[in-house]
């Protein structure tokens, strides 16, 4: 999710990995395209907006969020949304700047650890790994068959 202009799911597809790189932007969908070609299924879908039909419907193993966390407006509901869509076994990985070590004007794409806590909450397992102004945070379960995962908003 977020995929901009394709660096990740490229790597991904690299690995063995058959790939929906989604973004909401037309523009950056179109320079991974250009760029990397058909290595990636690319899919214009704005996650918190739009009918997810066009993704797979059988769920994924790997659910990539690398630099879009911050910008959700309804990241909870979205994540967990997101959760659903996972395999049984598949993770959610949250890659994103930590606001301590992002300057201050540019604080809006980054997390600070109340907002990492907060993504923890609902998953069976939850896993944090830092490196260089970043966190990793790697979101097990709940998977779309789970009672936990029931969204009961609607």
């Amino acid at each position: 999710m977020g995929c901009g202009v394709g660096e990740l799911a490229a790597h991904l597809a690299g690995l063995g990995y058959a790939v929906d790189a989604v973004d909401w932007s037309e523009t950056a969908l179109a320079e991974a395209r250009a760029h990397h070609g058909d290595v990636a299924r690319w899919v214009r879908l704005d996650v918190e907006g739009d009918d997810w039909e066009p993704l797979h419907p059988d769920g994924y193993d790997l659910i990539t969020l690398r630099f879009v966390a911050a910008f959700l407006t309804t990241r909870d509901h979205t994540l967990h949304a997101l959760g659903r869509r996972l395999r049984p076994g598949g993770v959610l990985v949250v890659i994103t700047p930590l606001a301590a070590d992002t300057p201050a004007e540019r604080r809006g794409i980054a997390l600070d650890e109340n907002e990492l806590a907060a993504l923890n909450s609902g998953w069976r397992s939850t896993e944090r790994h830092d490196t260089e102004g970043s966190a990793f945070l790697v979101l097990r379960g709940p998977h779309r068959n789970s009672p936990l995962a029931r969204d009961t908003s609607s």
